[in-house]
């Protein structure tokens, strides 16, 4: 929770293609999200299979599906557009795969994942297992007493007759002994508060009620080959049999808590991976078990699976470890990070994220790899930071400002006159700076926070964002809709707010066009300096965090449950991006159109653009010839793909000879969109494929400005 909370090339038909084709291994598409922090990502993963010692899976929430081809070693990360959360998958062979997971989804791959089709399940109760005997032969359980089978791979899945009565009984798992003979066990419709074990002999087609158990059931295994299986569930409870399902004899495990997965690392070496970091372990075919937590660990552990020489393990938040033969487990990714309530860049290389218990991370590559700052001074949570140059602030509860003049690498406590939670800071240069809090807290700087003022201003209640255009140019805002300004950056006003609920921050681009971002998803926008503030349609009432323009014409918002909002018409209209997760989104730091990073929730970090291709020295408050930007940026086009038109934005820093041409992929020009002097500024084309003629498929379009050039990759769809 947030409140605890990228020379020169004249001959382009030449060496067109050689440069397309590094800006395409090299350039995130507008809008495209991609996790930075942790990795390899932060969604809960559910399950893990492996088809074989290297190729394996991982699925979790949001649509997760994490691929890896070298016995977990490296994972990659394959998006495919959904966004239900992925319960379960089933790996036969090398190439394919099935994931189930929520609404019915079936996803299927052929080719290790590279793509993956949705099949239709025939119902839309959630999936939670799923289990397949070869390439064809596959069943899947889910919700509601849900089970569905296919003989043809899923090309066509068809629902299984279930025994009577307790039909919100859920089914959790399912294996077979062979292609008749099959169980599955699950939640609710046996003993009270119970779960129950279902029998199939005819493979899957009808099933009966073999058994009853104490506790919901959450994962079967068979260990193919015998008549041996074992049922894991809530509150400890493990039941196996050995006579092929005749029987199920309860184990005693030792533990109370819940128990999601079981795996077999051999004929006697059996672990099941369980909720609070739970691991148990069996050296003699589970007859006794023995609890080996991860340690420090305090995530559940949902999942756990056979890879190369070891064993791969999931869970919570994004968890994820490796055991290598009989080494210790490497933990890839610990999961349940605190939040990051706040990001401040200085440049596009160097970042600072703040947040909860005092916890930091930093950058000095854009966000490629993030390390964490541990600072000795306070465990107090941090809301707000700023970074100018070396020189970093950041402010958080009980009056804290701590300082660092060395990009974090050692930190001092500077005093203020408050013990107020402070929640926003803003610095204009290396000098001059503004802090707000609760209680109408607001403190003032002309020495870099060496002495702290206390300012005046004028409410007695919670200030959550201050933002200065200038030295003298700032805004306010907070409870009740209050939005304060000022011209001479000590003296502030009301200016006539449009909503009475709460405004948590606010962005200005220049000193007239600003914006808002409050509760109920509220936004507002100015383009006046605020002498008069106007609502946009959001279409959310879930709460909007920050609003940041890119450009001109280009502003995001982020708010709660992973919401991203797009606007090309400058703040006019919004439409949502996926960004990947569904956590609470706190932060967006933006350099251009293209290039943007937001935080949130168990340490999020999401980047969208490639930062390493701006200048190092590019941040997003720079500005150039006559106020004009200092980064010379071609964006991407959007929307891309396009049908039939769309539009390309690029900044420019100095007035020059521009000439904007659309290559087809053998470097041919295709058409000419823009040439002759442009003045400084953001511009904007629109490439009307209608009106040019313009084949479809890949093209090129390259922005010559000077001595200056950039090359993007677009798709017209038809």
């Amino acid at each position: 929770m947030r409140w605890e909370k990228a020379k020169r090339d004249s001959a382009a038909g030449r060496t067109l293609i050689a440069v397309v084709m590094l800006m395409l291994i090299r350039t995130t598409g507008s809008g495209e999200w991609q996790w930075q922090f942790p990795k390899p990502q932060g969604n809960t993963l559910w399950k893990t299979a492996f088809a074989n010692a290297r190729y394996g899976y991982a699925v979790g929430d949001n649509g997760t599906i994490l691929a890896t081809y070298d016995g977990a070693a490296t994972w990659q990360l394959q998006y495919e557009g959904v966004t239900d959360n992925l319960r379960d998958i089933a790996a036969v062979d090398s190439l394919t795969a099935w994931a189930v997971g929520d609404n019915g989804m079936i996803l299927h791959t052929t080719d290790r994942g590279y793509h993956w089709i949705e099949q239709n399940s025939g119902t839309s109760n959630g999936l939670n297992g799923v289990f397949f005997l070869d390439r064809t032969h596959g069943w899947a359980a889910g919700d509601a007493k849900t089970i569905v089978l296919t003989s043809d791979g899923g090309t066509t899945w068809s629902k299984a007759a279930m025994p009577s009565g307790a039909s919100n009984a859920g089914v959790n798992a399912l294996a077979f002994f062979s292609a008749t003979t099959g169980y599955a066990v699950g939640s609710g419709g046996g003993m009270s508060g119970g779960g129950s074990i279902f029998r199939t002999t005819d493979g899957g087609m009808t099933w009966t009620t073999a058994s009853s158990s104490s506790a919901a059931l959450q994962r079967l295994k068979i260990l193919q080959g015998t008549n041996t299986a074992f049922a894991v569930g809530s509150g400890g409870l493990i039941l196996a049999t050995m006579n092929g399902g005749t029987t199920w004899t309860p184990v005693p495990s030792g533990v109370t808590r819940g128990l999601n997965d079981i795996v077999f690392a051999s004929a006697n070496d059996y672990w099941i991976a369980g909720d609070d970091s739970t691991l148990l372990h069996s050296t003699n075919a589970g007859t006794s078990w023995m609890f080996e937590p991860f340690r420090g660990i305090y995530a559940s552990v949902n999942g756990i699976a056979v890879a190369v020489n070891g064993l791969i393990a999931v869970g919570e938040y994004g968890f994820l470890a490796r055991r290598d033969g009989h080494s210790p487990w490497t933990i890839i990714n610990a999961g349940n990070f605190p939040s990051i309530n706040w990001l401040a860049f200085a440049d596009s290389r160097n970042g600072i994220g703040v947040g909860q218990w005092g916890y930091m991370l930093h950058t000095t590559d854009g966000g490629t790899t993030w390390a964490e700052i541990r600072n000795t001074l306070t465990g107090d949570s941090f809301y707000g930071a700023a970074y100018v140059g070396s020189k970093i602030w950041v402010v958080g509860d009980l009056g804290v400002v701590l300082y660092s003049s060395n990009h974090g690498s050692s930190w001092v406590q500077q005093t203020t006159t408050s013990s107020m939670t402070l929640l926003s800071v803003k610095f204009t240069d290396e000098s001059n700076g503004w802090v707000v809090g609760d209680n109408g807290t607001l403190l003032r700087t002309t020495n870099g926070g060496t002495g702290w003022q206390t300012g005046f201003s004028g409410i007695p209640t919670a200030l959550y964002g201050i933002t200065m255009s200038d030295l003298s140019h700032g805004w306010m805002v907070g409870e009740y809709g209050v939005i304060r300004a000022t011209t001479d950056g000590s003296t502030w006003w009301p200016q006539a707010s449009p909503v009475a609920s709460v405004l948590w921050n606010t962005e200005f681009r220049d000193i007239l066009n600003g914006f808002c971002a409050g509760g109920n998803g509220v936004i507002l926008r100015t383009t006046n300096g605020g002498g008069t503030w106007l609502p946009a349609a959001s279409g959310t009432t879930r709460n909007i965090w920050v609003v940041k323009a890119g450009s001109a014409m280009g502003v995001r918002a982020v708010g709660d449950t992973g919401l991203v909002l797009r606007s090309t018409d400058g703040g006019v209209t919004w439409a949502p991006e996926f960004a990947l997760c569904a956590y609470d989104l706190f932060s967006l730091r933006t350099l251009t159109d293209s290039v943007a990073w937001v935080s949130g929730d168990n340490g999020t970090i999401l980047v969208t653009g490639s930062p390493d291709l701006l200048p190092a020295s590019a941040a997003g408050q720079h500005t150039g010839e006559a106020g004009q930007p200092a980064l010379f940026v071609l964006e991407q086009n959007y929307p891309n793909p396009f049908n039939p038109s769309t539009t390309i934005q690029y900044h420019l820093t100095r007035s020059a000879y521009v000439r904007l041409a659309v290559y087809s992929v053998l470097g041919e020009e295709v058409t000419r969109l823009v040439d002759g002097v442009q003045r400084a500024g953001v511009h904007q084309v629109v490439l009307d494929a209608a009106k040019t003629g313009v084949a479809s498929g890949m093209l090129f379009y390259r922005l010559q400005a000077g001595d200056r050039a950039e090359t993007r990759p677009c798709i017209l769809l038809r």
